[in-house]
């Protein structure tokens, strides 16, 4: 906590980024980035958007094409901020589980519809608000049935066609952290891992106990997202080089 005050009082009390876009205060960045860099969050933020839309064009769907988009577990605006200033065309929402994200980004950042939404679906979206959906590290927190809860209700909210974006933790993501040859060998065998780390009290992300880290195999993705959604391509690395993209399309 007093690495943080002192953090905020260096960058001042109303830091903006080079599109006049307010930046979140260090405790914030930190919950949906785990880094307290101003410079790291930013820097991210924009290399995901970047991502994002260059997943979409390499399955043949123009950016220019969206008209609603939903930011799904949109944080503290880390993605979505990168996508206003050259986007005022479009209508953006984010939707988030926490409150004080999402309260900090109602007072910040306008021209998006920002709501709370609860841990669990419904929301309170209506059907077929948008043609296109992402959620950057949402999916690779949530253990197996809540994902399948999740993946039903954004099918709900997607439109006949759309196209939705979700991030998991994959080979890539495997790669990078030292899982040990019994979880490599569960993984294998039932294409899913749910880690559970810290709880209560010394969780210090400010996040619920219930979001860990979930691993997943691409067997098992479009085995048990097909179900829901045609998987149009599934990136390895495709977000920021960690995380893997899986491209759905609506039914």
């Amino acid at each position: 906590k007093r690495k943080i005050r002192q953090i905020d009082r260096r960058e001042g009390g109303h830091p903006v980024d080079d599109s006049g876009v307010p930046i979140p205060p260090a405790e914030l960045r930190y919950r949906v980035h785990g880094d307290l860099s101003q410079k790291a969050f930013l820097n991210v933020g924009r290399q995901v958007a970047r991502d994002i839309q260059t997943c979409t064009e390499h399955v043949g769907v123009q950016w220019s094409s969206f008209t609603d988009i939903l930011d799904f577990g949109c944080g503290s605006a880390r993605v979505i901020r990168c996508f206003l200033a050259e986007d005022r065309g479009k209508k953006f929402t984010g939707i988030d589980i926490n409150q004080e994200l999402v309260d900090w980004c109602k007072t910040n950042i306008s021209g998006v519809t920002w709501k709370l939404t609860p841990s669990r679906p419904p929301t309170d979206l209506a059907d077929n608000s948008f043609d296109f959906i992402y959620g950057i590290s949402v999916f690779t927190h949530l253990d197996r049935d809540l994902q399948t809860l999740w993946l039903k209700e954004l099918d709900r909210l997607i439109r006949p066609g759309g196209i939705l974006l979700l991030t998991v933790h994959g080979a890539a993501y495997v790669r990078h952290i030292n899982l040990g040859a019994q979880k490599r060998e569960e993984l294998k065998e039932k294409g899913f891992l749910y880690l559970t780390g810290v709880t209560g009290k010394w969780k210090l992300d400010g996040l619920p106990d219930f979001y860990q880290t979930a691993i997943q195999t691409t067997t098992q993705v479009r085995q048990e997202w097909g179900e829901h959604f045609d998987i149009l391509d599934h990136f390895e690395g495709g977000i920021n080089k960690l995380q893997d993209a899986v491209l759905l399309r609506s039914r």
